[in-house]
């Protein structure tokens, strides 16, 4: 249906300053305009989760584990081992980062917690995976490259883990209430091979107080786009202001650069990469008027100079920096764009649905994930710290 715009997140029932975990399914019906709440709703509960996440520090009193004591499980089973984890910059790897020491407190465990740029952790991982060094026992892990992994063997099976009585209280942990559609993404041949842990999906970001200034409506197509570039474009030059471009969204050639926002515009013209068969179609009429638009959307008058080469770092550091009017961008973003510390923008967008297409209004659902590495000798240790960073008490 044309105005359904559906994402299927969740989280724990109860919500404080930690992390999303996918738990219950939330979809939102599209065709009204998201002001912040109505972004707040799309996300479901994840967004109120991040809020604090520029705030987050460790407690210099005595750390309370009482909530992770009721578990029944012996957390000093490891004790004296060494685990390393391999993140990169997310919104619940940068929150969870602060904690570590509660889990090497509850444990007895030390963490070598590894946080580096996407490009450089995803060589980082894959080189390490393919090889089974074993340098890393937890990994983060995109939805794209769960099936490269499994069929590497690359990520160890994480239900044994699970149904392990010794290392896995069932009615602490509350497993079944992960959202299955995400369990469903992360499993091949009923492995599951991740958690999901940091949910995503594009959204239109934009700056209000500009819209409302020159009069501008919100895009509902991606042709509306390119007009209300042009258009918002010639407003602001014509106003003197200098160093804010209209609109951009990521270009940056690269595996999980691009792919993520283009597949939203070539499914919403009717394209597909593949059909049935696995036969490749992105060369198909409607793939290729699909890139034909998303090309003129993020190239000419009202796109930043060399927008081409901008990925999602680079755009929301400008739009944050309030020099960009709008954008398509991950609903995570929320974290910084919404902070009055880091965002010279924090009380000036609003942000709507994604534009469609001749076809429909498409989204591409995203989730970071941590899987354990299967050449890791330490999987049962590993799985406690992935089982503590993604239990209710830890989001809380």
């Amino acid at each position: 249906m044309e105005d359904k715009y559906s994402v299927t997140l969740s989280c724990h029932d109860k919500v404080g300053n930690g992390f999303c975990h996918f738990r219950h399914d939330a979809h939102y019906q599209g065709g009204c305009q998201m002001k912040k709440s109505i972004v707040v709703c799309l996300v479901g509960i994840m967004l109120l989760s991040f809020a604090a996440i520029g705030a987050a520090q460790v407690s210099e009193q005595p750390m309370d584990l009482k909530p992770w004591l009721e578990a029944d499980i012996d957390w000093k089973q490891f004790e004296g081992e060494s685990i390393s984890v391999l993140a990169l910059p997310h919104a619940y790897t940068l929150r969870l980062k602060p904690f570590v020491p509660l889990f090497e407190e509850l444990t007895g465990m030390y963490v070598g917690y590894e946080m580096i740029g996407e490009s450089e952790m995803r060589r980082k991982r894959q080189i390490d995976l393919a090889s089974k060094s074993g340098l890393y026992d937890v990994v983060a892990i995109g939805l794209t490259y769960v099936g490269e992994a499994h069929a590497g063997g690359w990520l160890a099976d994480l239900l044994p883990l699970i149904n392990n009585p010794t290392l896995t209280d069932p009615a602490w942990y509350k497993y079944d209430d992960i959202g299955q559609t995400f369990k469903d993404m992360l499993t091949r041949e009923g492995a599951l091979l991740a958690l999901p842990i940091g949910p995503s999906a594009p959204i239109f970001w934009y700056r209000k107080d500009l819209f409302d200034k020159y009069g501008i409506a919100v895009p509902d197509t991606y042709e509306d786009v390119i007009t209300m570039k042009e258009t918002l474009q010639k407003a602001l030059d014509d106003d003197g202001v200098k160093g804010v471009y209209a609109f951009t969204t990521r270009a940056m050639r690269g595996a999980g650069r691009n792919t993520w926002t283009t597949a939203a515009c070539i499914r919403a013209y009717g394209g597909q990469f593949f059909d049935e068969s696995w036969n490749a179609v992105f060369n198909s009429p409607e793939a290729v008027q699909a890139m034909d638009v998303y090309k003129n959307m993020i190239t000419g008058y009202g796109s930043p100079p060399g927008s081409e080469a901008l990925g999602f770092y680079e755009i929301v550091d400008m739009f944050a920096a309030g020099q960009l009017a709008s954008m398509i961008a991950g609903v995570d973003h929320i974290v910084f764009i919404n902070d009055p510390e880091k965002s010279q923008v924090a009380d000036k967008w609003e942000a709507d649905l994604i534009p469609k297409g001749p076809a429909a209004r498409m989204t591409s659902p995203w989730a970071w994930s941590l899987g354990i590495n299967s050449s890791s000798r330490k999987q049962e240790a590993a799985w406690l710290f992935l089982q503590w960073a993604s239990s209710q008490p830890t989001m809380e």
